[in-house]
């Protein structure tokens, strides 16, 4: 092989962007004589990885147009790599029809990118087929060959055939199984909640001296926990930690998650501070979850402690969590402090949800500070939150209660129902309208014109039947 030009080692060496790489490709097709295929390649790659596939056909073909260079066998393998991420699997097939026709040899790769086309297109039948071709006429493949068919036909739901494909490739001994392929049918059968399955394939691959890793445990541990089986969660978590094998934060915040929802709160609070003792940072999914038990169990001053942890460790905050914290002082009625949480989340440039809204309003109500409400009410609606039912029958009801024995007449309802309608939430307009009924108030024709023409607005016109 011939030492490379300086040109082909810088394209060779440099990690391309995409205007670099048609630079290249423009200069490199107007000398003569023309670099090597390998320095094609590499450009050809580098557009590749940065996932700009059309261009990569367009290029290939006017490499093809081109007497002078040759294509070789890796530049046909990344031309029908793109075809795949593209899902043109027919024009896959003709790329290998031209392989085949310019006397190159295909290798593993070129057969894996033509079942993964046509396992991403959904033809699995297809699949199956063109896997038994390469196996039967010993057509060149590896392991990732067996994952990629194995892959497909377990999320067409065929986990048998999946099974059976393991079972072939233990016993013909040309290509063992490796850890991908057990992961992906262990996934399966969790996935279909046949954990027994699951479980005998995960014994089975241990049998066979293949190492389970965080995947593995995480899937099963995941699955256990959405079946509320913490307990054997925990069994499985700890042969994982036996193993030496480090949890991750989704392995850790879904046994804290079981836990939560278990209202085991000393035990999930157990597993986090093990996961802090192991250096595995906590996740904003971890800190809500265990935020939120604390309040529902009224324990607010340790929600507090979590959600200042999170801050002090530059965890951002996202709504759900502010939401939550938020209720729990509300319902507290330490409004004050909720209020210092809420302009923490708006000094974030977070913006507060309906949820929050309606959480400071009935708290603020519930402590007597009506005119604070009404204010506050009338900001959001400054800050693009529309109200919900839950905020005007919380106004509604407060002021009745703490104004003097107010109730509602046809115009508070009719008004309500007309916001409603007009900001497309016809939904809650209809809420009201039946409470409206029921309390013995009687709608005008303004409440009904305005409930029919929110029904024709978003083609809901079979209510008008209702």
């Amino acid at each position: 092989m011939s030492k490379p030009s300086p040109l082909e080692k810088l394209v060779i060496d440099r990690s391309l962007k995409l205007d670099e790489a048609l630079g290249y490709f423009n200069f490199m097709v107007s000398l003569k004589p023309l670099p090597s295929i390998s320095a094609f390649n590499h450009m050809l790659g580098a557009l590749s990885k940065m996932k700009h596939y059309c261009i990569v056909v367009s290029v290939c073909k006017q490499m093809m147009a081109c007497n002078d260079i040759q294509p070789d066998i890796c530049m046909m393998n990344i031309l029908m790599n793109c075809l795949c991420n593209l899902k043109k699997v027919n024009l896959e097939f003709t790329m290998f029809a031209m392989i085949v026709k310019l006397g190159l040899q295909p290798n593993p790769y070129t057969m894996n990118v033509l079942l993964l086309g046509l396992c991403n297109e959904g033809k699995v039948k297809e699949a199956v087929e063109l896997f038994q071709k390469i196996i039967e006429k010993g057509y060149p493949s590896n392991q990732h060959t067996s994952g990629i068919i194995i892959n497909g036909v377990c999320k067409s739901g065929n986990l048998l055939f999946a099974v059976d494909i393991l079972k072939e490739m233990n016993e013909n001994g040309r290509y063992k199984p490796n850890l991908v392929c057990y992961n992906i049918i262990i996934d399966g059968f969790c996935k279909e909640r046949h954990m027994d399955k699951a479980l005998i394939i995960f014994q089975n691959m241990l049998d066979r001296g293949i190492e389970p890793d965080v995947v593995s445990y995480s899937t099963i541990i995941d699955e256990f926990c959405k079946e509320r089986h913490v307990a054997k969660a925990l069994i499985i978590f700890q042969d994982m930690l036996d193993r030496g094998i480090e949890p991750n934060v989704i392995c850790y915040s879904t046994i804290i998650d079981g836990f939560c929802k278990e209202r085991h709160i000393d035990k999930a609070s157990i597993v986090f501070q093990d996961m802090l003792d192991r250096d595995t940072e906590p996740n904003v999914i971890c800190y809500s979850t265990i935020i939120d038990v604390f309040c529902k169990e009224r324990h607010i001053d340790k929600a507090l402690i979590v959600f200042q942890d999170m801050l002090d460790r530059d965890t951002e905050p996202n709504v759900i969590c502010y939401s939550t914290i938020i209720n729990g002082f509300c319902k507290e009625r330490h409004i004050d402090k909720a209020l210092i949480i809420f302009q923490d989340m708006l000094d974030r440039g977070i913006k507060p949800n309906v949820i929050i809204s309606n959480s400071l309003i009935h708290g603020l109500c519930s402590i007597g500070k009506w005119n604070d409400a009404k204010s506050f009410s009338d900001d959001k609606l400054n800050l693009g939150i529309s109200p919900n039912v839950c905020t005007l029958n919380t106004l509604i009801a407060h002021l009745c209660k703490d104004g003097e024995k107010l109730k509602p007449n046809i115009v508070t309802h009719k008004t309500l129902i007309q916001g409603f309608c007009r900001s497309g939430q016809w939904k809650e307009g209809i809420s009201l309208f039946n409470r409206m009924m029921d309390e013995g108030i009687y709608p005008d024709v303004v409440a009904f014109n305005s409930l029919i023409d929110a029904f024709c607005k978003e083609g809901e016109s079979n209510q008008l039947v209702q």
